[in-house]
């Protein structure tokens, strides 16, 4: 006899509908006909109830519904598995608070120490960019906030307006494998491009080296410029050469 049998039959037996067979045990009417129709199964322990309640063998009862001892021999090897994923997504929750703490400590301590260095650098907050004028040049620096879960700024660079009665243009400069890297657009497809080696050396592109601003009178001062903002870079970014 199946489980499902033995439920019909002693509630059968005993003249009790579904709805009061279920009040007996506490549960459901749709459950008990559930059971009834194999859909599914009561778990082990009201199981037992059942069968004390009605004396019922539950060995014979076992030993004859195979289909139950392996559903519950299943049912446990899901709990188990359940066990070991919630612990496993427990101790990665735990790794990512943990995580997600320390970042936000570095983060907070790495914004604020990026904006007390540019202040101190004699930049101002206008419009969301720090910006400092210096007689013909304004240099520019972004209002850095460091991306989320990242533990670098994503634009480390520094731009200059220079102007005088002969000559406007714009630089911006960056750093990268042991470089400084700028351009300087000063019209309408007129760019000069280069870099600054870490002793502070200026080469040009091969291609722009006979670019008449690189040869020009502003060459010295356009230099200057682009020397000021190796300084700055190095001051805001925290950057310490070897």
């Amino acid at each position: 006899m199946t489980i499902a049998e033995m439920i019909k039959k002693t509630r059968v037996d005993n003249h009790l509908t579904q709805e009061e067979y279920a009040n007996k045990f506490g549960i459901s009417r749709q459950t008990v006909s559930s059971w009834e129709n194999e859909r599914s199964i009561p778990d082990l322990q009201l199981l037992i109830t059942i069968c004390n309640t009605y004396n019922v063998s539950l060995d014979s009862l076992l030993n004859a519904d195979h289909n139950y001892v392996d559903k519950i021999d299943m049912h446990e090897k899901i709990v188990r598995i359940s066990k070991k994923i919630l612990l496993l997504i427990c101790i990665i929750l735990c790794f990512y608070v943990a995580f997600y703490g320390f970042w936000k400590i570095h983060a907070t301590n790495k914004n604020e120490a990026f904006a007390n260095t540019v202040s101190e650098l004699g930049f101002t907050l206008n419009n969301g960019i720090y910006v400092k004028s210096d007689v013909d040049t304004l240099y520019k620096l972004p209002n850095q906030k460091l991306p989320f879960m990242e533990f670098e700024f994503n634009l480390q660079q520094i731009t200059a307006q220079y102007r005088n009665e002969t000559l406007s243009c714009n630089l911006i400069l960056n750093y990268d494998n042991h470089k400084y890297f700028f351009s300087v657009d000063y019209g309408l497809d007129a760019t000069v491009k280069g870099w600054i080696t870490e002793n502070g050396k200026i080469k040009y592109n091969k291609l722009e080296t006979n670019d008449h601003l690189t040869s020009s009178e502003h060459r010295s001062d356009i230099e200057d410029v682009l020397h000021t903002m190796v300084e700055y870079y190095n001051t805001a970014y925290n950057l310490e050469l070897k």
